[in-house]
């Protein structure tokens, strides 16, 4: 009884409708997981960094990097299609930091997550 009814409040606590293309990022779950003001949960395309949960190595300083490059900041967000949204809720897009720096680059640089494309994803990443 417990299970459902926290189920039904998360449920009814997550946004369904268009995500914003930007907003500032309340919170950080993990390396590649955050959450804007909107409360609209954001999966970061294009990156996989380690878990927090189960705990693997690396996953606290990818965690401490977005952190630091988006935490309270404004994030332009970039989305595939007419339902970024995933089987989570979550909306799965590529994050623009306020400096004009690609998030998901940016941890790929610091060697805290690896590419990482969940389809069907359209971006042409040759450029």
């Amino acid at each position: 009884m417990i299970f459902a009814l926290l189920v039904s409040f998360a449920l009814a606590a997550a946004p369904t409708g268009p995500p914003p293309t930007e907003a500032r990022v309340l919170s950080v779950y993990d390396g590649d997981t955050f959450t804007l003001e909107t409360g609209d949960k954001i999966r970061l395309k294009w990156v996989n960094t380690p878990e927090l949960r189960p705990k693997e190595a690396y996953g606290e300083e990818a965690k401490e990097l977005t952190q630091r490059l988006i935490q309270d900041e404004r994030v332009k967000l970039i989305m595939d299609g007419p339902n970024p949204r995933d089987s989570y809720g979550r909306v799965v897009a590529g994050a623009t930091t306020a400096s004009g720096k690609d998030l998901s680059l940016e941890l790929i640089r610091a060697g805290l997550g690896h590419l990482f494309i969940i389809p069907p994803d359209t971006t042409d990443l040759s450029a």
